[in-house]
């Protein structure tokens, strides 16, 4: 079944970034096996037929067992593996019928895996295209017969790794714990102290809360470090920050001198007290995420609240 897989290797992709004699098959070959090797341990799973895609003059498996193509043999070698060791999605497909191919936003048919990942994400079940790092990148949305859509990610490179498993939770309505367990994938730079990082802890519901907290989780894994890792005043990291769409700042002189206050944003790991002292503000007054940035080698969350004394 498609929803054992997380990723399917997206064939037409491959086709088209393949199509320009030995040189460019070697390297979108080579892209592709980066690109597969880079999200496992998630389950891939490719087309049965891939062997038989016409890419440019010959098929793919002529272009992969046969030297006289040109192809690089420790590139084709490497991609002969990755197949092989990939099992095909489509062995036992029991979704919707794959001949009613939705389009791609240029008009062109999608192929086969781009509408199985199509429909496993409308079906709640969150599923992306691996494409060479030249071919598809980012969300392309596919478009039905029937004018609707739905939104599909094309692996290319490891940001996009990132947006996908950022849009897991809402794709598949993910609970609070499952949230958490996707978090390793969708912000890998950040270690989240569970004791203290519960949606509960929010004014707002967790069905309207999380999404906003996936924004602004993304703007600390990504850019965090860096921001606060800097001499300029505080004022133009609050400006860094506010630049990627999320309003966060340090604490004021006058909770630092409130000793209590501050312990509220202490957390202890592996022995060594960090203190959070910084949070973005999911609204104005009210709902804070606390962190700290610098005293690790990834960014800290302690603590999501109402707001801290």
């Amino acid at each position: 079944m498609a929803d054992a897989f997380r990723f399917l290797i997206d064939e037409v992709t491959l086709r088209d970034a393949a199509s320009g004699g030995a040189e460019q098959a070697s390297q979108a070959f080579a892209d592709l096996v980066v690109t597969v090797e880079s999200v496992r341990p998630h389950p891939v799973g490719k087309l049965s037929t891939i062997w038989e895609e016409l890419v440019g003059p010959s098929r793919l498996y002529e272009w992969l067992f046969d030297p006289a193509l040109g192809v690089d043999r420790e590139v084709a070698l490497a991609f002969q593996v990755v197949l092989g060791r990939t099992p095909d999605w489509d062995s036992a497909w029991d979704g919707p019928d794959l001949s009613l191919m939705p389009v791609l936003p240029d008009g062109a048919a999608a192929g086969a895996s781009m509408a199985a990942a199509g429909h496993q994400n409308r079906a709640g079940h969150a599923t992306a295209c691996l494409s060479p790092e030249k071919g598809r990148s980012g969300v392309l949305a596919l478009t039905y017969a029937d004018g609707s859509s739905v939104d599909v990610h094309f692996i290319a490179n490891v940001s996009d790794v990132l947006a996908f498993f950022r849009s897991v939770p809402a794709i598949e309505g993910l609970d609070e714990e499952a949230y958490f367990e996707n978090a390793r994938f969708a912000f890998p730079g950040i270690i989240f102290v569970r004791e203290g990082t519960h949606f509960g802890s929010f004014d707002e519901a967790y069905g309207t809360v999380r999404e906003k907290v996936t924004r602004h989780l993304a703007v600390l894994n990504d850019h965090a470090r860096e921001i606060l890792g800097t001499a300029d005043p505080a004022s133009v990291k609050q400006a860094r920050f506010g630049a990627h769409g999320i309003d966060a700042s340090g604490e004021s002189g006058n909770t630092k001198r409130h000793t209590a206050a501050m312990k509220q944003r202490d957390v202890v790991i592996n022995g060594k007290t960090i203190t959070c002292d910084w949070h973005t503000k999911i609204r104005r007054h009210i709902d804070r995420i606390y962190f700290n940035a610098t005293s690790l080698d990834r960014v800290v969350v302690a603590v999501f609240n109402r707001h801290l004394d």
